[in-house]
């Protein structure tokens, strides 16, 4: 008798642990797309970077009385607050997508 409510209780188990794979799949599923996403976003940062990124001068006295380094110095300010503008909304993006996973729970 002992070993018939073992296998009742196995079958129950079975099912239940099919329940449990169809909960992994789909919560490997979403955070697959979701990383996908967030991957696209960080490479598309990435880019807008590298284009900002001033070209290297050359060293030497071009005789221009410091014009040219106040302008480089301006455009390096410009270029530091933009990459700051991005990665402060690529943190903001990313938190917000965190807590609709955690409502979704």
């Amino acid at each position: 008798m002992d070993k018939y409510f073992r296998l009742l209780h196995a079958k129950e188990e079975i099912k239940l642990l099919y329940v449990e794979i169809c909960r992994i799949i789909t919560w490997t599923n979403d955070e697959d797309q979701f990383l996908r996403c967030r991957e696209v976003k960080l490479e598309e940062a990435e880019n807008m970077v590298a284009g900002w990124i001033p070209p290297a001068e050359e060293e030497g006295d071009n005789g221009n009385d410091g014009k040219e380094e106040d302008e480089g110095e301006e455009e390096q300010e410009r270029w530091v607050s933009e990459v700051i503008h991005q990665v402060a909304t690529l943190t903001l993006d990313h938190n917000v997508g965190q807590a609709e996973a955690e409502e979704e729970e």
